[in-house]
């Protein structure tokens, strides 16, 4: 076990009062510097809503100080949540921007505090004007739900309350109370597009455009309704634990007979004829061409994994002049080509020549069903040539001279079943066999129809946890934890399922109940099998998130390194393996050069695997035990290709066909 030198900070465990004795220090006059603290103390990086208020008490200080800081640079030093950075920096620019609104704001709720009936768990996100929350009812049975509240009036309730459509979540209730404008709704998770976008496991192109055209169909809806949405961004999207996309955040929301409204929103997601307006001052004329250039700008993102163009300033009127300066066309890198050219009608300068969005929708479908067709269409090709070499083989089989015996009784045909890729399958089994063969072909989008349609016929624990694999593959990871405990309730609990649950619980947050219970099932996986270098390399990252999120500094963990290089043995290799690796190492690795030296190593593959070292560098930990010269030795590097389809070396692959199932350790 390892040796516990010491607590950072034993007064201050609590991570909350953590960030509050920093803040006041920074007030009393010490110099702000939130990486700095976060480097200085990893136990805060496990908690989003912390870092973010770390980074905007310091750009706080530092504008009071005079000048602010350029918000692009300001916000890359925080790597891992930049683009919530630059949200929140817009916000406070508005607020400058309108006093007024400050002027008589009420109170925000506090954790514990009651709300009309509801008591306040925490907070899940702020924007410029108003706060989220999660609560509990307890008139429901202790049900969760979502509360929002903006200070004095808003009409978000008043536009939301006649939608009814699968992707924009439904109001429970809405009212004026306190001084704010509250809005309660369904709990249907809290993972954004954002956070699947900047997340580590990449989403496949089928899954990324099947999510785009559910939203494109919710943005159609409104349009119908009479209404535009306002503020289309990667942010205002719930992907829930089942995978559905959810449009949320009408308060900018605008009907379209209105004569004019304020232009709001997000710059970088905004059309030329709005950043005109928001650079000359002015209101703008609802319209549904809008939308879809900033539905455009999302779906820039979600192909490419950046938009196409950012400001470097908070100030609302430049920065709208700086991005329309941008190329009016941005190329997005997308294959294949329909999808780049739907990208560029949506982000045409000229507002009547963009698409209507149904026709946008219709775009992405017709792309899935000629990839679905496709799909078919190879299996077809396979099958006659594998039956064209069958007949083949036959054919040149020696023929023996007949025997001077009885002849053979007659045998009928051979009675083939029917192939679930070739004619539409009817049965979960058949359901089931198909999601297989998509799994094999590296089509995650078509193996979670299926299975779906497999746990739907016929629930069972192999087509749960079949399902909850294609849920891991899609990056939707709270989805795949919750799958994944129904196969092992329903008794089916071999150690793929077990170490991929300890996997999802990983990547669906950093509490230390999550942790704990990933520790639990990494163990259990390796009472299985106790080779499975997935397993292994998992429980050498708990181990890590455990003692980051804890607070303690360890010297030593002999057990942690062993595991990781027999990861590093397995037949699997990935940047995000290799960067997890080095972070282990240097952790565990008690400061003696020979762990350290194997931690460089990790890093250039790392980089060898296409991770930019710079990327790399601004981690914490890699700031902190890194000397200067191996810090410049990495830098130099160049990073090589990136490969995006490698499979994840923290997942067992489920098995496909008898050998790997029972090597799995199925019962």
């Amino acid at each position: 076990m390892a040796t516990v030198t010491g607590l950072i900070d034993p007064p201050l465990a609590a991570p909350a009062a953590l960030a509050e004795s920093l803040k006041r220090a920074w007030r009393a006059g010490a110099d702000p510097d939130a990486a700095a603290a976060l480097a200085e103390h990893p136990v805060l990086l496990g908690y989003q809503s912390l870092v973010i208020d770390l980074a905007y008490e310091e750009y706080c200080l530092r504008e009071e100080a005079g000048p602010a800081p350029a918000v692009a640079e300001f916000a890359a030093r925080f790597p891992a949540h930049e683009a919530l950075v630059r949200e929140v920096l817009d916000g406070h620019r508005q607020l400058a921007d309108h006093p007024e609104l400050l002027a008589a704001a009420p109170a925000w709720p506090q954790p514990g505090d009651r709300f009309e009936q509801l008591v306040v768990v925490r907070e899940l996100g702020r924007g410029a004007f108003a706060r989220v929350y999660l609560a509990n009812d307890p008139d429901a049975g202790g049900r969760s739900v979502v509360l929002k509240l903006t200070p004095g009036p808003s009409r978000e309730a008043h536009f939301l309350g006649g939608i009814a459509h699968p992707h924009i979540v439904p109001v429970l209730w809405a009212r004026q109370s306190g001084g704010f404008a509250a809005v309660c709704m369904p709990f249907v998770g809290e993972t954004t597009l954002r956070d699947i976008i900047a997340g580590p496991a990449p989403l496949g192109l089928d899954r990324r455009v099947e999510l785009a055209a559910r939203l494109a169909g919710a943005v159609e809806h409104l349009h119908r309704a009479g209404l535009v949405h306002g503020d289309l961004k990667p942010s205002n999207v719930i992907v829930a634990p089942d995978g559905r996309p959810y449009l949320i955040d009408f308060n900018l929301c605008a009907d379209l007979a209105a004569p004019a409204h304020r232009c709001g929103g997000t710059l970088p997601y905004m059309p030329p004829e709005w950043l005109r307006v928001v650079a000359g001052g002015g209101t703008a004329v609802p319209a549904t061409t809008a939308d879809v250039y900033s539905f455009g700008v999302l779906l820039f993102e979600l192909l490419t994994g950046h938009v196409p163009a950012e400001p470097g300033t908070t100030d609302s009127a430049r920065a709208a002049a700086e991005l329309l300066q941008r190329p009016t066309a941005p190329r997005a890198p997308v294959a294949p080509a329909a999808l780049a050219g739907l990208v560029r009608r949506c982000l045409d300068p000229v507002p009547e020549r963009r698409p209507e969005i149904g026709r946008v929708r219709g775009t992405l479908e017709r792309h899935l069903a000629r990839r679905a067709r496709r799909c078919a269409v190879a299996a077809v090709a396979l099958a006659v040539v594998l039956g064209g070499l069958v007949a083949v083989a036959l054919a040149r089989r020696p023929v023996e001279p007949p025997s001077a015996g009885p002849a053979p009784p007659a045998r009928s045909a051979p009675v083939l079943s029917p192939d679930p890729w070739l004619e539409k399958p009817a049965t979960a089994a058949e359901h089931f066999e198909c999601g297989r063969r998509a799994l094999k072909e590296g089509y995650v989008t078509a193996a979670l129809k299926s299975f779906e349609d497999a746990d739907r016929l016929e629930p069972s624990g192999p087509n749960t946890a079949y399902l909850a694999y294609a849920h891991s593959l899609a990056a939707n990871h709270l989805g795949a934890a919750e799958l994944y405990r129904r196969a092992i309730d329903a008794k089916f609990a071999p150690a793929w399922v077990r170490n991929n649950l300890a996997r999802a619980l990983l990547q669906s947050g950093g509490t230390r109940a999550k942790l704990s219970s990933a520790r639990t099932e990494v163990a259990a996986a390796l009472e299985l099998v106790s080779d499975l270098p997935a397993a292994r390399l998992n429980r050498a990252y708990v181990r890590f998130r455990l003692v980051l999120g804890s607070g303690y500094e360890v010297s030593d963990d002999p057990a942690a390194r062993d595991d990781i290089e027999a990861a590093l043995a397995g037949p699997v290799e990935s940047a995000e393996m290799y960067t997890n690796a080095a972070l282990v190492l240097l952790t565990f690795g008690g400061g003696k050069e020979n762990p350290r030296a194997r931690a460089v190593w990790c890093l250039k593959q790392a980089i060898r695997l296409g991770r930019p070292p710079a990327r790399l560098l601004t981690d914490p930990i890699f700031q902190k035990q890194l000397g200067a010269k191996e810090r410049a030795e990495l830098g130099g590097l160049t990073p090589g290709p990136a490969v995006p389809a490698a499979p994840d070396p923290h997942l067992v692959c489920p098995p496909l066909n008898s050998h790997t199932f029972a090597r799995a350790g199925a019962p």
